[in-house]
């Protein structure tokens, strides 16, 4: 592609997202408290000064009350949250309860060590204030310390395994 055609896909992207970046800018505006825009301040001054509206008219007026609303709103959110179980699918079996004990017990450990509580309530927080949410979990193979397995090897260079299958230790 040439850069005059790079140039307009940047353009139709840019127009296409114009729109619900100004809702979100907006509604971070409300929730801030600073909805109000410079052009409406000689209006706002105008309300404030005028002596014929009573001092609860005013506060009316002018106050924000959306803090108020949108702390209602997330802990309504955040109190019927669900949360997640991890059961056997067939409970007779005992590799399934094991399995299941298992999940539990890395969701368990996940929970804390990523914060899961403070988290679901910045994103009902973000959902509500800003409009929109996501999280994306995901398992990084690279993180955390490694520990070494020394596999136990023949003549061949072929693993070598106990009589029930698992593999045996070799030298370090």
């Amino acid at each position: 592609m040439d850069i005059q055609k790079l140039n307009q896909r940047y353009k139709e992207a840019e127009e296409c997202d114009k729109p619900e970046f100004a809702e979100s800018r907006s509604n971070v505006l409300l929730v801030s408290g600073d909805h109000y825009a410079r052009r409406n301040q000689p209006y706002l001054n105008r309300v404030r000064n005028t002596p014929q509206l009573d001092q609860q008219t005013k506060v009316r007026l002018t106050k924000n009350h959306l803090q108020r609303i949108i702390k209602i709103y997330i802990n309504n959110i955040v109190t019927s949250a669900p949360t997640v179980a991890f059961l056997a699918k067939n409970q007779a079996e005992l590799q399934n309860q094991k399995s299941a004990e298992l999940c539990q017990a890395i969701w368990l450990d996940s929970n804390k060590k990523v914060g899961w509580n403070n988290l679901v309530g910045q994103l009902a927080y973000d959902f509500v204030a800003i409009g929109e949410s996501f999280v994306k979990v995901f398992w990084n193979p690279y993180k955390g310390r490694i520990i070494a397995y020394n596999q136990a090897v023949d003549n061949m260079g072929q693993p070598v395994f106990d009589e029930e299958g698992n593999p045996k230790e070799g030298e370090p």
